[in-house]
């Protein structure tokens, strides 16, 4: 008896699983590479504002969404959304204050590999004013924890994130680009012995106690006749100071003594500012030095203005860093070579749902009639497969 082999039509329907897939994704997002510190200290504010407007917004069906906002940057990488991204651009102005066209002059958009492609970039550092800084791989890894803690995470996005935490690890490890990295901490230690003369017998205030308050207090330690942490929270004031030998003061009493003061270091997150033109020139009898580190800026402005004051914000103390070029070729091949991994990843999971169809498809078949399968022609039909979907 002749056996059959099992054939199936290549114009049969294969329909793909719903889960978004990488071309889906897009990205809007204003960076210090698209606009100044004024309008960048808008954008402060936190995460869950935006996952509410995602949950509030049924028409949308978003289940995916990241958001990732650090003083450089805002911002949000969304998959699948029925929403235009003029509606997110829209949402964006409202919740930061600012007028649309204001908004539009500032944000960038992407899409697909292009918006991954950014985001691998990010998490390697290439997208920061100090090329390489490891802050950035930190934030996107508390960025992704917030986004699954608000059940915005689903297998395509999760992929994206994790593939980007790999990209920025890898490149970290592989190349130099570390080796003569300047970090906000080391700039602000070098710009105040050189301003200040060096730092001996002088009295130094930190205001704030979060990452960049810590590591510019143990920076300190020892170099300075005395280091006051200054914070509401007086057991995390208290805490940082006993690593360092220091002491705790009160926003009030801060502000009280500020006269007696040779530098203040402002790391706050406060929406408002701590310091005032009047309230820095009342009694200012020295000379004062204030670095204002805060995102958004926690100090008046006009404070620069003071005779005998010099405000630094964040902007001014990386003009003029020079731009960092070595080893640079290898750190976009390692983000290519993890884009091409995930973009692979990506058509199969579209295609698995066809490929799987059609094996049961064929097993059907063959276990109801006898038939043997040819397995050469199932191969090249689960070939024609993914390069239907590749296209």
């Amino acid at each position: 008896m002749m056996e059959r082999t099992v054939q199936v039509h290549t114009g049969d329907d294969f329909s793909c699983m719903n889960e978004p897939t990488i071309d889906k994704l897009f990205y809007l997002g204003i960076t210090y590479q698209s606009a100044p510190l004024a309008i960048r200290e808008h954008l402060q504010t936190q995460p869950d504002v935006w996952y509410e407007i995602a949950r509030q917004d049924r028409d949308s069906n978003l289940t995916n969404l990241l958001v990732l906002a650090t003083c450089e940057r805002f911002e949000l990488y969304i998959l699948s959304s029925r929403r235009p991204s003029t509606q997110w651009q829209a949402d964006m102005a409202h919740v930061f204050g600012l007028s649309p066209l204001r908004m539009e002059k500032y944000v960038r958009s992407l899409e697909g590999e292009h918006a991954a492609r950014h985001l691998f970039r990010v998490a390697a550092g290439l997208e920061s004013r100090i090329v390489g800084e490891p802050h950035i791989l930190c934030q996107l890894r508390q960025a992704f924890d917030k986004a699954k803690e608000a059940h915005k995470v689903g297998a395509t996005l999760s992929a994206l994130c994790r593939a980007a935490i790999h990209t920025g690890k890898r490149v970290r490890k592989e190349t130099d680009i570390n080796r003569h990295l300047k970090s906000i901490v080391s700039l602000t230690i070098q710009d105040m012995k050189r301003s200040l003369h060096g730092l001996q017998h002088k009295r130094v205030a930190i205001v704030g106690t979060g990452t960049l308050a810590t590591g510019l207090a143990l920076a300190l330690k020892g170099c300075s006749n005395r280091i006051d942490i200054v914070s509401d929270s007086m057991s995390r004031a208290r805490t940082l100071a006993n690593r360092i030998d220091g002491r705790v003061l009160s926003r009030i009493s801060f502000l009280s003594q500020l006269s007696d003061f040779d530098a203040v270091i402002m790391c706050t997150t406060c929406s408002t500012y701590v310091l005032h033109h009047d309230m820095v020139a009342r009694d200012r009898s020295g000379g004062l030095s204030i670095w204002d580190l805060s995102a958004p800026r926690s100090v008046e402005p006009s404070v620069g203005s003071l005779e005998s004051v010099r405000l630094m914000s964040l902007d001014d103390l990386i003009q003029g860093l020079p731009d960092c070029t070595e080893g640079l070729e290898t750190c976009e091949s390692i983000v290519e070579q993890e884009l091409s991994r995930l973009l692979t990843w990506s058509i199969h999971r579209r295609v698995a749902p066809s490929i799987s169809r059609l094996i049961n498809i064929v097993r059907t078949q063959a276990s109801r009639h006898g038939w043997v399968v040819d397995s050469r022609r199932l191969h090249d039909q689960i070939i024609r497969l993914k390069q239907e979907a590749a296209a």
